[in-house]
């Protein structure tokens, strides 16, 4: 098959979830004997030199890109609150680069195109105006449900009915749009669900993140005394849950543990994080070699509040042998069982407790790495993942 993957940033280098989600995707199609050629916008927000990003996708049958504007501007966010559409989507809307696809799409018979979310979704109709491939959006979250939740857990009146009212136009056009796909990929079971449940035409597939077992797969060297977070912390749900980490559920763990370090790092630390900088709570910011980082940095924490999809630094951390604290939130979509292979807390208190039952109990946080990339072999294979998206688009086309 002949497969154009549309992403909403260049997918390399695989430094952050988003990047390793679609990286790792294009890579289990094309291990799978398909050609893939991947069309990407490149925002400032995640921007990569073309230079680096050609080198690096070079494995595969074509790369194209195209450098957009899509900083939140006042005027046009202002005008949104009175006009229709979701600002948050249009951003993403290039006429350069929907002339870069208008060529592509001439030059090449696709029978698959992947829209890595539905940010990518506005090129839908350049695509069925010039295509007659199936068109499948692969869901990263289901965006609107992590503005909700957001909305919910936000103190400030006037920040929780805005983003009360960006979650009901993102909810519009998810809605609207996902209608008109020929099929829907979905990252978690929690997100299929909701997608079988109101797209009951839409044919959908479970397809977890997947990673190279030659590149993760390795025995850790469990560190006793530190607990770390990585992530992109330009993500709202991140700070949201980094900020509560550090007021309602690190003030017990030093506690009891005052020999502790916390370890924060992530592109764009903010400064209502980085003010909590101390000699225990040490904040990195970007890591180059996130692998390294996680496997030297003890125990990970998700305390995630908000959000849907899947965690792929959860994923990361089982393949590298990490023993791994989370929210259920945070681990949802994952195969884990809570006390096997992860601990899963939803409380401060009961947060606190697990992660000073691993600092305290080294032999068990072993036992629960070794059991974590157990599971990784068995259910997140770049191999076995790729295989079966593979299958599901030949089903689809015939």
């Amino acid at each position: 098959m002949k497969i154009l993957q549309l992403c909403l940033r260049i997918p390399f280098p695989p430094a952050d979830g988003g990047n390793i989600a679609m990286l790792c995707s294009a890579e289990g199609l094309l291990i799978s004997r398909n050609e893939v050629h991947i069309a990407a916008v490149n925002t400032p927000k995640h921007h990569t030199s073309q230079e680096d990003a050609t080198e690096g996708l070079r494995h595969f049958n074509s790369f194209i890109s195209c450098d957009i504007e899509t900083e939140v501007k006042l005027g046009p966010a202002l005008l949104n609150l009175i006009g229709k559409g979701s600002y948050n989507i249009d951003r993403f809307y290039s006429l350069d680069f929907d002339q870069m696809l208008i060529q592509k799409l001439n030059e090449i018979d696709f029978d698959i195109v992947q829209f890595e979310s539905i940010f990518m979704l506005p090129y839908l109709p350049t695509i069925r105006r010039n295509s007659k491939a199936k068109i499948s959006l692969r869901a990263h979250n289901v965006e609107h449900i992590i503005w909700q939740q957001l909305a919910v857990n936000e103190k400030n009146f006037l920040k929780s009915k805005y983003l009360k009212f960006l979650a009901g136009r993102m909810k519009e056009y998810e809605l609207h749009s996902l209608s008109e796909v020929d099929a829907i990929i979905a990252i978690s079971p929690q997100d299929a669900a909701f997608f079988k449940t109101n797209f009951t035409k839409v044919p959908v597939l479970t397809s977890p993140v997947s990673l190279p077992s030659s590149t993760y797969l390795s025995s850790s060297e469990i560190v006793s005394d530190k607990i770390f977070h990585l992530g992109s912390m330009d993500w709202l749900p991140n700070v949201e849950a980094i900020t509560w980490f550090l007021k309602s559920v690190w003030p017990e763990v030093i506690m009891q543990c005052p020999e502790t370090k916390l370890h924060l790092a992530g592109r764009k630390m903010p400064e209502a994080i980085t003010k909590f900088a101390s000699d225990k709570i040490v904040i990195q910011g970007f890591v180059n070699d996130s692998k390294t980082y996680m496997k030297e940095s003890g125990i990970m924490i998700v305390p995630l509040l908000s959000g849907s999809g899947i965690r792929v630094k959860i994923i990361e951390g089982l393949a590298l042998g990490v023993p791994i604290v989370s929210t259920a939130l945070g681990a949802e979509g994952i195969a884990v069982t809570s006390g096997k292979d992860i601990l899963i807390a939803n409380d401060a208190s009961a947060f606190a407790e697990a992660i000073i039952t691993l600092l305290k109990d080294p032999e068990r946080s072993k036992k629960i790495a070794a059991a974590g990339q157990e599971l990784f072999t068995k259910h997140y294979s770049l191999e076995a993942v790729g295989k079966e998206l593979s299958d599901f688009y030949a089903n689809l086309l015939s």
